[in-house]
C-alpha cells in the first residue's frame, strides 16, 4: 500500500540484528515491486546489502554526532530529493549516543518529515537515550535474541513454504 512510516526504532540487545533488520527494511523501501515484495536485484538494493551505502541510503553512527555540523550534515540530506530512488533513508546506528544538542536537530526534522525521507533508528538502550519526543514519531519495534532451535524451526518453515525443504540441491548437512 505504499504506507511506509517516516521513522522507525528498532530496539534490542547487542548481536540480536538491528542493524541486519535496518539494512533489509531499507533494501526493501527502495525496490518494492507493484506487488509490495522488495526486488533483490536492483542496484540500490545490492549497495545496501553490501553495506556501500552509495546511493539514496545513507547510514551514521550517532555516537559521532556529537554536535550542530554533523547535525546539519544530515538536514542537508534531508532537504534534498533522492537522486536515484524513490526514497532517501537515513539509518542511524547507536541513535542512543546522540549528543543533546544533535538530538534536538534530529527532533525539528522528525516534527516535520520531508515525504521523501525515511529515519530509521537503531539503539541498545531500553528506555534510555532516546528521548519521548522522538520515539513518540518513531514506530518501535524491539529486537529480542533468538535461540538456536527457535531459528532452526523458522528457517525451516520458510523452507516449507517455498519448497526448498525438499530440494535436492540444498544439502542436509555440512
Amino acid at each position: 500500500e505504499n504506507n511506509i512510516p517516516k521513522a522507525v526504532l528498532f530496539r534490542g540487545p547487542f548481536g540480536t540484528g538491528k542493524t541486519t533488520l535496518a539494512e533489509i527494511f531499507a533494501a526493501a523501501i527502495q525496490s518494492s515491486l507493484p506487488d509490495g515484495n522488495p526486488n533483490w536485484e536492483t542496484l540500490s538494493t545490492k549497495t545496501i546489502l553490501n553495506e556501500t551505502f552509495n546511493r539514496d541510503t545513507i547510514q551514521f553512527n550517532g555516537a559521532e554526532m556529537r554536535g550542530v555540523e554533523s547535525m546539519e550534515a544530515l538536514i542537508a540530506q534531508t532537504k534534498t530529493r533522492p537522486m536515484y530512488d524513490k526514497r532517501r533513508v537515513i539509518i542511524i546506528e547507536e541513535a542512543d549516543q546522540i549528543s543533546a544538542t544533535a538530538m534536538k536537530s534530529l527532533l525539528k526534522v522528525l516534527e516535520s518529515p520531508d515525504p521523501y525521507t525515511v529515519f530509521i533508528l537503531l539503539s541498545m538502550e531500553d528506555k534510555k537515550g532516546i528521548p519521548e519526543s522522538i520515539e513518540s514519531r518513531c514506530q518501535v519495534y524491539k529486537v529480542k535474541p533468538s535461540d538456536i532451535l527457535s531459528t532452526m524451526k523458522a528457517l525451516r518453515a520458510v523452507m516449507e513454504k517455498t519448497g526448498d525443504w525438499t530440494n535436492p540441491e540444498i544439502p542436509d548437512s555440512f
